[in-house]
């Protein structure tokens, strides 16, 4: 298995992980983790309240959806793609990367909680660490 499988696979089921925990959040019991999420998206501006209410709950469900998405993508890209074409793992890797991104990002910022782009950096970080995994390598081989 080459690097960018496996950087590819890993980060993917980090990302599934994450999903997974906000999931979740949508169960009662869970719930302090969908608050300390939203607490440190919304940090210093404002206070997010104890409980969540049904219509955030949704949102919690359709955002760990997508993270889950995202970290499978990854995972059926390095176990599928990459074997058949590193550079096209590597080209829609960073394509959904950034796209996912950018528009989280804005989404964010117009929404009040800017500090949602700084926890969207760690994602980012994951999406193209595994991206350009093993590229060096190729390159020096070439």
């Amino acid at each position: 298995m080459s690097e960018l499988q496996s950087a590819l696979r890993r980060n993917g089921l980090i990302l599934v992980g994450i999903g997974v925990v906000f999931a979740l959040a949508v169960i009662p019991a869970f719930h302090p983790a969908a608050w300390l999420f939203l607490q440190l998206a919304y940090w210093p501006m404002a206070e997010v309240p104890a409980a969540l209410v049904p219509p955030a709950g949704v949102l919690v469900a359709i955002s760990a959806g997508l993270t889950v998405g995202i970290g499978a993508l990854m995972w059926g890209i390095g176990t599928h793609v990459a074997p058949v074409s590193a550079e096209a793992a590597r080209r829609v890797t960073t394509l959904t990367g950034w796209s996912w991104f950018a528009v989280d990002s804005t989404a964010s910022v117009l929404a009040g909680a800017p500090m949602n782009v700084a926890l969207n950096v760690i994602f980012l970080f994951l999406i193209l660490q595994a991206a350009r995994a093993g590229l060096a390598a190729e390159r020096s081989t070439a």
